[in-house]
């Protein structure tokens, strides 16, 4: 099966998982999100000599992005949950670069810019612990995450140039989300939560010839609405 296709798989599910929703299943909750994101971007030098005629690398920097969501909430024993969803992120990636010039001894500053738009679907599984005064609780869980590009990355580079044939991004395919978080009811309805990650998401912008840019881990907060049945 092309691994493309396997979000859009994901989409019968959901759709089915509304339905029983709207047959009155109790146990399934209704849910969108929000969620800003920051992830650290480091550049090292490449293993071995290599040899170019204007050596260029990375400096470090930050990619900033969101993504925006709706899930479904299945509680399938009391105090424990799992949840799947279907999220849009936008991550957009800069940082710094240089360009040195053997022939004058010059130096020059640049600039990376990668951007691009997933389409991701998670699933988690977590933990609600009791209820504290006005319905309050706190949880934890563990979620994997499915990625796929929508269309391709855009960039622009100070020093890069793209030969015929290079990847110059990549993007893990798989990610890994610990998470926890503090749930508010509102109304008799709707339930609000504060859920702060950490996600270990490898990835990497070879657009140097000295140097490789990396990011492993992202956070974020997302910022839950959900309906409680």
């Amino acid at each position: 099966m092309p691994h493309s296709l396997r979000p859009v798989l994901f989409l019968p599910i959901l759709v089915l998982l509304l339905t029983a929703e709207a047959r009155g299943q109790q146990p399934l909750d209704v849910g969108i999100h929000v969620t800003p994101q920051v992830r650290y971007i480091t550049s090292s030098p490449y293993e071995g000599d290599r040899i170019a005629a204007s050596p260029t690398v990375g400096l470090n920097g930050l990619a900033i992005g969101y993504g925006v969501g709706g899930y479904l909430e299945y509680a399938f024993v009391p105090g424990w949950s799992a949840r799947l969803g279907l999220d849009f992120s936008y991550k957009r990636n800069h940082y710094h670069t240089e360009r040195y010039f053997p022939e004058t001894g010059e130096t020059r500053s640049g600039n990376n810019l990668i951007e691009f738009v997933s389409m991701e679907v998670p699933l988690s599984v977590l933990h609600h612990f009791g209820y504290r005064r006005h319905d309050n609780r706190y949880l934890v869980g563990v979620s994997t995450t499915l990625n796929r590009w929508m269309g391709n990355p855009y960039y622009r580079s100070s020093f890069f140039n793209r030969a015929a044939g290079v990847q110059a991004f990549s993007m893990a395919n798989h990610t890994l989300t610990v998470f926890g978080g503090y749930e508010h009811p509102i109304s008799d309805w709707f339930v609000l939560s504060f859920e702060p990650y950490v996600a270990y998401v490898p990835s990497s912008f070879e657009l140097e010839t000295n140097s490789r840019s990396r990011i492993l881990f992202e956070s974020g907060l997302s910022v839950r609405m959900r309906l409680d049945n």
